[in-house]
């Protein structure tokens, strides 16, 4: 019997060394995917159309008013600049006939906020179209320009300077504008 009570207890012994506390763990992972957003959105002015009936229009251009005007706005969860290309980077050409051009000069634009941002537009005077020019761009003084189309709405004001010396064959004169938007540099 003794040798059998020895048994026991060693044997619980035994069995309590090489017990262990339960302890047990969960792993949970968490992802946050952060997709950049840049979404810019012409809301009205798609198509900007100049005529020039009279004498005068030839002499003193025509003059920028609200049916000249292209608004857009820009979605953005990120910094943005926009740039303006002109598809054909020096002239207007010819519809009735491609030889007829007018140099993308005598068109001019102004760039305004519709709502005051932290974006810095520019010309904010009327300008001469160039063949690629920057209209809205970040400006780290400012802060993040980044925000929604309420936050970003811009106004590209057109106007054409007088054309009567430039002596242009009678013509529909058209070039493709791009707006361009890019994460500044």
């Amino acid at each position: 019997m003794k040798k059998l009570t020895v048994f026991i207890l060693a044997l619980c012994i035994g069995v309590t060394s090489y017990g262990q506390a339960v302890d047990d763990e969960a792993i949970i992972p968490v992802s946050i995917t952060l997709n950049s957003i840049l979404r810019l959105n012409v809301t009205s002015g798609g198509n900007i159309e100049f005529v020039f009936n009279n004498i005068d229009q030839y002499k003193a251009g025509i003059a920028n008013a609200p049916r000249y005007d292209t608004e857009f706005n820009v979605s953005s969860s990120i910094n943005f600049d926009v740039d303006l290309v002109a598809e054909n980077a020096v002239s207007f050409l010819g519809t009735d006939d491609p030889a007829h051009t007018m140099a993308n000069t005598y068109v001019q634009i102004l760039i305004a906020e519709a709502v005051a941002g932290n974006s810095d537009v520019a010309p904010a005077v009327a300008t001469d179209l160039a063949a690629t020019q920057e209209i809205v761009s970040y400006n780290v003084a400012n802060g993040s320009n980044a925000g929604d189309g309420t936050d970003n709405s811009f106004i590209i004001n057109w106007s054409v300077k007088p054309i009567i010396a430039a002596n242009l064959a009678a013509d529909r004169y058209s070039n493709n504008m791009f707006l361009s938007l890019r994460v500044p540099n």
